[in-house]
């Protein structure tokens, strides 16, 4: 239920001074029944007096006639929740425990201020006590872990920062609240914490990490915080700075992400080209077994006895030839088909040289000249071999000729 309408009646008497937590007034009946059935009916006030016409009726207000008429009444806002009147944004923060775990009010009233909860209307130190509560509720779900004991009036948040030797340090966030605090946190900004809350895994592939950074972060800022400052007020009084700073490690982090990821892409791509150029050259190799065998066949050729039979292995060794350098030439195609790959992959990897370190870029430089050497190689052993695998059949043919000539032996 709201306060509102125990706003409404307080403003119409003119927000006279409380007594003992209580306002009073008189005031016509017709311009406030409605009011004072509501607030009665609502539990949000009791009215320790309500007289009309010399008569009482604050044990049962509902009997009120529906009639004009001065109406003496005293009445007392309901003390046992934040839902209530508070003197000041002091008093709020004195009377509401759940303000330091980041809870703001709903439902409340400042007499000094005559500012509702409920209102468009601006305030400084209300907007600072949002913000406050924002910033309290992000970092209980960013810290490692926190003591939120139930009789407690605000969150004991850990961060913990992993050291190089094993030994992790840990910072304790006490989220007290207070006049000092919600004068600090009027210039803070604290949609980047709100961002990074509502993200999660599903929508960025840096969560964790982000979240890591941002732990590590408090830790590290709040260490170097003077001795006699709070670290909590210290982190709000530097919020500007901790954001810069946290930006300053998140950069770090994502560039040597970006590292590790392109030092890995060109390791697979090396790995990937140099076993295809690997396949073509053992695939030439094994075609090229034959070439041997070939001119064992031309020593048969002086026995063969007659031209016939001599023709017959120079049309076999002419065939197996001609087969070798068709396979040769489709391993000349396949390697434009790695070659072509090789390009595409460096292509994409020299677009972005210019953001790698410089012993990135002497890796580039260093695969790029070797997959080079090793492409001229491998078409220049197939030039090579084109040539080659034809001269079994071009000696066949001389010693045929020969022999065809000069008589066989029998």
């Amino acid at each position: 239920m709201s306060i509102l309408s125990l706003v409404k009646l307080y403003r119409i008497v003119e927000r006279p001074t409380l007594s003992k937590g209580s306002f009073s007034g008189s005031v016509e009946l017709s311009e406030v029944r409605e009011l004072i059935l509501e607030i009665s009916k609502s539990g949000m006030g009791r009215f320790n007096e309500l007289v009309f016409n010399d008569e009482d009726y604050d044990g049962d207000p509902s009997k009120l006639p529906n009639s004009s008429g001065q109406l003496q009444f005293e009445v007392k806002p309901h003390r046992s929740s934040e839902k209530t009147f508070h003197q000041n944004i002091a008093d709020l923060l004195k009377n509401d425990p759940k303000i330091g775990k980041g809870q703001f009010p709903a439902d409340f009233y400042l007499v000094e201020e005559d500012y509702f909860a409920g209102s468009s209307d601006a305030n400084p130190s209300v907007d600072s006590l949002k913000k406050i509560c924002c910033l309290i509720d992000s970092l209980s779900k960013l810290a490692h872990y926190h003591d939120a004991k139930a009789k407690s009036r605000f969150f004991r948040l850990v961060f913990i920062k992993p050291e190089e030797v094993g030994v992790s340090q840990a910072l304790v966030l006490e989220t007290m609240v207070d006049e000092e605090i919600l004068e600090l946190a009027q210039d803070i900004e604290v949609s980047r914490l709100i961002d990074l809350c509502d993200s999660d895994q599903s929508k960025d592939a840096h969560y964790r990490e982000k979240v890591g950074v941002f732990g590590n972060t408090v830790s590290e800022f709040v260490k170097g915080k003077p001795e006699s400052e709070k670290p909590f007020h210290y982190l709000v009084r530097n919020w500007g700075d901790f954001l810069e700073t946290f930006d300053k490690n998140l950069a770090v982090y994502i560039s040597g992400f970006a590292f590790h990821k392109a030092k890995r892409e060109v390791a697979e791509a090396e790995v990937d080209i140099s076993s295809k150029l690997s396949g073509i050259l053992g695939d030439i190799a094994g075609k090229l077994l034959s070439i041997p065998v070939s001119f064992a066949a031309v020593a048969l050729i002086p026995k063969a006895g007659d031209i016939l039979r001599s023709s017959i292995i120079v049309l076999g060794l002419m065939i197996t030839s001609w087969i070798v350098s068709e396979l040769l030439k489709n391993q000349s195609r396949r390697l434009r088909r790695v070659v072509h790959s090789k390009n595409i992959i460096l292509n994409s990897i020299e677009g972005k040289r210019e953001t790698y370190p410089e012993d990135l870029k002497k890796d580039v430089d260093k695969i790029t000249h070797d997959l080079d050497d090793d492409e001229k190689r491998i078409q220049r052993l197939i030039r090579i071999y084109l040539k080659v695998c034809w001269l079994p059949a071009v000696a066949a043919l001389i010693v045929h000729v020969y022999f065809a000539l000069s008589g066989f032996s029998s």
